[in-house]
């Protein structure tokens, strides 16, 4: 495999986020591999609303999933492989110049999951079955972790055999420093407009941030775009100090600066990117189950909302938790050590589906 086209759903290079970060670290894998990636953005193509699509697909399915069904036009260059990286693509309508390319879907999430919660439903179920047909279509699936890939294959068995675990990787050498900044901040990080965000940044202003000893509520920091109105107005209210837009670099010292991250998530598919920055980053983090799901590290300390504020109170005034990283975590998440672990397995399994 000697070029991929990338079809990003970020709208243009300086988008930043989660599916930025789990984007970058798949092209620089690829591109340390020799790999030849040319990337497309979702603000280069002019979209159709799809208005009669989207009000079908949502009496289907129900509203939560309209934003899934955009539509444009693309003629692919010739290329030995094409990824996709949102479900928004499947809708597309795609051409190709020569030989048909290996197709690849980048899974950040299992959209049934991000969109309806764990929680059991008729449109969930719906939704789910043609989530899974559509990536019947596709030649090899990425997925975060064995948990996105179990549950795929609860809906189609052979859909195993397709799917390869391209874990959520973060580069160490973001948190090295000359001069490491002190640790004394309390954050919360994510993107805002996100539905598990905001009911996270609900649950902190209402039942942890009033609970603060005095002293430390100027060190509770809410970081990251795209915020919501009600957000705004939580933090205002509550006088929560909110940072917005932090550039790549300004994110990682504020990871830096962190001593606590908080996850409270109790919904949303996917690896949280925050937690694995936190934890090479050097914080102590504060998460429940589903925050932390699929991760695994002894500076991950997981409590439910019920006991979350006391138990991060025991964290804080445990001056001499564990922070020291094991090799573990490193060779799961940490973006050279997986790439040079996995290369060899990577483009394997990918040669194989180019030669099917």
């Amino acid at each position: 495999m000697k070029s991929i086209i990338f079809l990003s759903h970020l709208h243009d290079e300086h988008e930043r986020g989660g599916a930025y970060l789990r984007n970058s670290a798949l092209c620089s894998c690829l591109e340390s591999w020799g790999v030849n990636i040319r990337t497309f953005y979702r603000g280069e193509f002019k979209l159709k609303s799809q208005r009669i699509k989207k009000a079908l697909m949502g009496l289907r399915f129900g509203g939560e999933i309209r934003s899934l069904f955009t539509k444009s036009r693309l003629e692919v260059p010739e290329c030995d492989a094409i990824i996709i990286d949102t479900f928004k693509y499947f809708s597309w309508d795609l051409t190709f110049r020569g030989t048909p390319p290996l197709r690849i879907y980048n899974a950040h999430n299992l959209e049934f999951e991000n969109h309806y919660g764990k929680e059991s439903s008729l449109k969930k179920e719906k939704f789910a079955k043609y989530e899974i047909s559509r990536f019947e279509e596709m030649d090899v699936i990425l997925v975060c972790s064995e948990r996105e890939r179990d549950i795929i294959c609860t809906y189609n068995s052979t859909l195993k055999n397709k799917i390869f675990v391209f874990p959520n990787l973060v580069s160490r050498k973001r948190f090295e420093r000359e001069e490491i900044p002190k640790k004394k901040l309390i954050s919360f990080i994510g993107t805002l407009d996100y539905f598990p965000n905001i009911e996270a940044v609900k649950f902190l202003g209402e039942n942890f941030f009033p609970r603060l000893p005095e002293e430390l509520k100027s060190n509770f920091v809410i970081a990251g775009r795209r915020p919501t109105q009600e957000v705004r107005q939580i933090c205002q209210k509550n006088g929560i100090t909110l940072k917005l837009d932090l550039s790549e670099e300004d994110m990682s010292k504020h990871f830096l600066e962190t001593d606590i991250l908080l996850v409270p998530l109790v919904h949303g598919s996917g690896t949280r990117l925050k937690i694995i920055e936190g934890v090479l980053s050097g914080c102590r983090v504060v998460s429940t189950a589903i925050g932390a799901e699929g991760i695994e590290s002894r500076n991950i300390i997981e409590v439910e909302l019920e006991g979350f504020f006391d138990r991060f109170l025991e964290v804080y005034k445990d001056k001499v938790s564990q922070r020291s990283i094991d090799q573990d975590f490193l060779n799961r998440y940490e973006l050279e050590a997986w790439s040079q672990l996995n290369k060899n397995k990577f483009l394997s399994f990918i040669e194989q589906k180019m030669c099917s």
